[in-house]
């Protein structure tokens, strides 16, 4: 699901650049936001994807910002670093760890607490950005 912040349309489309806030959404660069709970070092799918779509449009000069939790399929690393800086990508970390990612209903649980931490995230950012990226896991399945 992808929603453009409509406060950043309706400043491009009245050409007002006079106060700080308008003058950082008219500065040419594209502000995305992208929560996804899976991003490398996390061996899921989803992740590896975001990622790849993260860095081209990092090369096309878009300020790209990911917020993703804490990796629940790498086998090599418990946690990985709360904030990563690579050209014009920025990922921050929730600070929520894994609980029981093996199981079925720790799946749920960390899904439902990751959630809960991203609109806690968007709540204080949401003035930040103009594009809001967000992608789900597929359902839970048995």
């Amino acid at each position: 699901m992808v929603l453009e912040n409509p406060l950043a349309r309706t400043i491009r489309a009245s050409g007002q650049g006079s106060t700080a806030c308008n003058t950082k959404a008219n500065s040419g660069v594209l502000k995305l936001l992208i929560m996804t709970q899976f991003f490398p070092p996390d061996f899921a799918a989803t992740g590896q994807l975001i990622e790849e779509l993260v860095h081209q449009l990092g090369r096309q000069q878009v300020d790209v910002k990911v917020f993703t939790g804490q990796p629940g399929y790498a086998f090599d690393k418990g946690e990985a670093p709360m904030v990563e800086q690579q050209g014009n990508v920025q990922v921050r970390r929730s600070r929520m760890s894994q609980l029981f990612p093996s199981r079925i209903r720790g799946k749920a649980l960390n899904g439902v607490l990751f959630a809960i931490r991203s609109i806690l995230h968007l709540a204080k950012q949401v003035k930040r950005y103009q594009v809001l990226m967000v992608t789900t896991a597929p359902p839970f399945c048995q």
